[in-house]
């Protein structure tokens, strides 16, 4: 690889400095580039709306392979994106020739156990260990991790339903993706669903004190990207969001949403699929224009969230009792997650728990949201979310 190819830096005077490709000393030299700087993994290259993030859980995370068991193997990194999306990352150098054959293998031993004997508190765990142990703050770096309307318990949450649901990212990293490689990745990536198993190239150039890292995404076709992704550029139809829901869930899970989402329509002023495809929202006309979108069936992680961080910027629902009277009747539904953040984040009911008489408890209280949200007065200095 060496001296096979350059790029090019012209300098503010104008001046050239060529940067030749160089190899990694070493296998650990990749694996450390990717604890510290996660973001090698292209985010952008993975999805064309809201760019992937990913939060470290450790390196050399030991995967069991039978109940309680211990670890059996290790993978290089595990890595979570901020929708609890599990992306298992094994790194080998383009001169190893396992890289081809071996390293596959390997993969699929641990996504096939992880995602069958992960429990998560035992990541939850690991995840505070190795934040610890290297110095960081495991609720700050979580706390940057998640996304606004989010709280700690519903991530975790999504986190286990997406191993449930064999939900996990799988990426071979190396300098150079070997041609024979490359087609099993993209055989696999076209074969497993829902999994997605990518190529991660992060090539190295150097020039005296000039390195530059050169990451490019591999092996995702047109044709799996729009499959497999919930934010693919495309706003989705409700009969396109509901086909890719029953794909993805029991009948019994399907029925469940389906009349919650029946029921929750007759009040709400629109209920359709997110820009990012996500969730179905039920939103609210609001006085000054615009919607308040609310309630939420999640698309991954089968339940139901209540966007109360969205609500806290309505006047109906600016003090902290009036969202916390809607926290004390979700308390009434059994299986509700409710964190410590959920004041101001997502409390969510998974649709295993809202048996009938559960789900009319459910909707009694979007309803009563929706109802409060419509006696709003009209006031032109209302932020607007949603």
């Amino acid at each position: 690889m060496e001296g096979s190819d350059s790029i090019f830096l012209i300098h503010r005077d104008n001046s050239l400095t060529e940067l030749r490709a160089e190899a990694y000393g070493s296998e650990e030299d990749i694996q450390s580039y990717l604890e510290d700087y996660p973001e090698l993994i292209p985010g952008t290259q993975m999805s064309d709306g809201e760019p992937l993030r990913w939060l470290l859980v450790r390196r050399e995370q030991g995967v069991p392979g039978e109940i309680g068991g211990g670890h059996r193997w290790a993978v290089d990194h595990l890595f979570l994106d901020q929708h609890g999306v599990p992306t298992l990352v094994e790194v080998k150098r383009a001169s190893d020739t396992r890289a081809r054959r071996e390293v596959v293998a390997q993969m699929l031993d641990y996504a096939a156990n992880g995602v069958v004997y992960w429990p998560v508190e035992r990541l939850r765990k690991e995840f505070v260990n190795a934040c610890q142990a290297r110095g960081d703050s495991p609720t700050e770096l979580m706390a940057a991790h998640l996304q606004e309307e989010d709280d700690e318990e519903n991530f975790w949450e999504r986190v286990r339903a997406n191993l449930g649901n064999g939900y996990v990212r799988l990426i071979f990293v190396a300098d150079r993706i070997p041609v024979e490689l490359l087609r099993i990745i993209e055989f696999l990536n076209e074969q497993m669903s829902p999994a997605i198993v990518l190529g991660l190239e992060i090539k190295q150039y150097a020039a005296q004190n000039t390195r530059t890292l050169v990451p490019r995404i591999l092996g995702q076709t047109a044709a799996t990207r729009t499959r497999k992704s919930g934010d693919d550029g495309h706003v989705l139809t409700p009969e396109e969001w509901w086909e890719r829901f029953r794909s993805k869930h029991d009948a019994a899970t399907v029925t469940t949403a389906e009349r919650f989402a029946e029921e929750i329509n007759e009040f709400g002023d629109v209920l359709h699929p997110s820009k990012s495809g996500a969730s179905l929202a039920l939103g609210i006309a609001r006085p000054e224009g615009g919607y308040t979108y609310f309630a939420f069936i999640d698309q991954n992680n089968s339940s139901v969230w209540l966007g109360l961080a969205y609500l806290s910027n309505r006047q109906a629902f600016t003090s902290i009792e009036s969202r916390q009277k809607i926290l004390e009747r979700l308390r009434e539904v059994p299986g509700a997650r409710i964190g410590n953040k959920a004041l101001t984040g997502g409390p969510s009911v998974p649709f295993r728990s809202l048996e009938e008489r559960y789900r009319s408890k459910l909707v009694a209280i979007v309803r009563d949201i929706a109802e409060e949200l419509r006696n709003e007065p009209r006031d032109s200095s209302q932020q607007t979310y949603g």
